[in-house]
């Protein structure tokens, strides 16, 4: 059954769900009028020890303030997040900014078929960024490993797409942190239990 549908939370969902038809994702983050991003050849590390190769940055703009709101994150380029998918390696991208980030994209540089199912080991991006102006793209992924994870993630621009997507993961989460406003619309959208 298609249906349409505006929801202000964000789902929980559990293993062997399935995206069945086409999944349109958009979060706005009020706030700020506008954030510029810097990226520093220096190394990152978090606070859990997950080290980056860059340093992201990002100054949020405040409308009625003079100076910006200033935060440092880690930074891996699209080419390193997709050799890292090559690789089969756990996709760890907490405390990040990721500004492009295309399923689509990783198949037409890689000569794939546009539906070919892409494994994503353990996805993780626990209070990060995603920042850029095209759509982050997860269709046809198999999400696998023990966890799948957008907790506290922002999405400030683009659209979000997860159509076809499977998740084998024991626990997929996609939480807003409690600051936000946001608004989870969801165009089309049928779940179905993965066999």
């Amino acid at each position: 059954m298609m249906q349409n549908a505006i929801i202000a939370i964000l789902l929980p969902f559990a293993a062997g769900i399935q995206f069945n038809d086409f999944c349109y994702f958009s979060i706005m983050v009020p706030g700020h009028s506008s954030f510029s991003v810097e990226i520093k050849k220096l190394k990152f590390i978090t606070e859990e020890g997950k080290r980056f190769p860059c340093t992201a940055l990002i100054k949020f703009h405040l409308e009625g303030k003079d100076k910006p709101l200033v935060e440092l994150m880690g930074y891996m380029g699209e080419k390193e997040i997709y050799k890292a998918i090559d690789r089969g390696e756990e996709l760890n991208l907490d405390y990040c900014y990721i500004d492009k980030f295309s399923l689509r994209n990783y198949r037409l540089l890689r000569n794939l078929d546009s539906r070919e199912v892409v494994k994503i080991n353990r996805f993780t991006a626990k209070n990060s960024l995603f920042g850029g102006y095209t759509t982050l793209d997860f269709s046809f992924a198999l999400f696998e490993g023990n966890e799948f994870s957008m907790e506290n993630a922002w999405i400030t621009r683009g659209d979000v797409v997860f159509e076809s997507s499977r998740f084998t993961s024991d626990l997929a989460s996609f939480t807003i942190p409690d600051s936000l406003m946001a608004i989870l619309i969801l165009k089309m959208w049928h779940l179905n239990r993965a066999k």
